[in-house]
C-alpha cells in the first residue's frame, strides 16, 4: 500500500486483500492526512478481495469529497468493482469508478 498527495490529490495504491486490517490503514491515513485540496484518488488496480471493511472506507472517502465539493476517483480491479455493484452502491461510488487495465488492455495499446 503506498500513498502520497502529490499534484493537489491525495493518491492512495492498494494492492492485494482489503480486508479489515488494510481497510484500517486507509480510514487511518484519510483521516490523519486527509484530503489533497483536489480530491482522493484511489487506485484499486491490484486489488484482489475487497472485504465489507474495504467497502465502508470507499463510501466514507466518498461521502469526504461530496462533503467538501472535490473529486474522488476509484480505479477499480475488477474484484472492487464486482462488489460496489453487487451491493448497488449508489451513494456515489459506481459514478467514480475507472477500470484498471488489465494486462490484455495494456497489450492493446503498445
Amino acid at each position: 500500500m503506498r500513498f502520497r498527495t502529490g499534484g493537489g490529490t491525495t493518491v492512495i495504491t492498494v494492492s492485494g486483500e482489503v480486508d479489515i486490517v488494510a481497510a484500517d490503514r486507509i480510514q487511518d491515513h484519510l483521516v490523519r492526512e486527509g484530503l489533497g485540496p483536489d480530491g482522493i484518488r484511489l487506485d484499486l488496480g491490484g486489488v484482489t478481495f475487497m472485504g465489507v471493511a474495504g467497502l465502508a472506507v470507499l463510501l466514507h472517502a466518498a461521502d469526504l469529497c461530496r462533503d467538501h465539493g472535490m473529486d474522488l476517483t476509484l480505479v477499480a480491479s475488477p474484484a472492487v468493482t464486482r462488489v460496489v455493484k453487487l451491493i448497488d452502491a449508489t451513494a456515489g461510488l459506481v459514478d467514480h469508478l475507472i477500470p484498471a487495465p488489465t494486462p490484455s488492455t495494456v497489450a492493446d495499446l503498445r
